[in-house]
């Protein structure tokens, strides 16, 4: 059940666009631009197979473009999941990741874009990780996507969805690796020219 909420929560945003009314030239490039998401985690975070579980949250991303195809971007994100597995046991992944961003031209009131990411991750809570026994741990993270803008107005669009492998090397026990897929969606500001 809980997975077609999230998907519904994902696909909404796609369904309420043509209310927003004609979306804004391609010429409407913007010089930064700042997105608020809530995210949808899928982890493997315990060793032994996949013993998967999902994990709810949201991200900030700050986006400064310094050609028409290519920005920097910054995403700080967090998503937690209180009761994993229902042992009355939980964790939060915090991440703080920066690299490159690519946006292919050409897409009237659309923006499809490609991005790669590196920084941390950070792990806390009864199912945490620890390498020294404080329920919370920090390793390298790295996340590699994309998704799709509609462009509504010259400072707005909607993230119709964003999907990333989002990889973490958080101590398990086992293998040190965790393989988490996530999906989020929201709001883009949008500011200069």
């Amino acid at each position: 059940m809980r997975i077609y909420t999230a998907m519904l929560a994902l696909l909404l945003p796609a369904a309420m666009l043509p209310i927003f009314g004609r979306a804004a030239a391609a010429q409407d490039v913007a010089k930064a631009e700042i997105a608020l998401t809530y995210t949808w985690d899928h982890t493997n975070g315990p060793p032994q197979g996949c013993a998967c579980f999902s994990l709810n949250g949201g991200s900030a991303v700050l986006a400064y473009g310094l050609t028409r195809s290519f920005s920097v971007v910054a995403e700080a994100g967090a998503a937690t999941n209180g009761n994993v597995h229902s042992t009355g046991k939980g964790i939060t992944i915090s991440d703080y990741l920066g690299g490159l961003r690519y946006t292919p031209r050409g897409h009237a009131g659309v923006k499809p874009y490609g991005q790669l990411l590196l920084g941390t991750a950070h792990a806390s809570g009864a199912l945490a990780p620890s390498q020294i026994g404080a329920g919370s741990d920090t390793s390298f993270a790295m996340s590699a996507g994309g998704g799709v803008d509609f462009i509504v107005s010259r400072h707005f669009a909607i993230r119709a969805l964003q999907a990333d492998y989002l990889l973490t090397l958080l101590p398990n026990g086992t293998n040190n690796r965790q393989n988490n897929f996530r999906l989020s969606t929201g709001l883009v500001f949008r500011f200069g020219k």
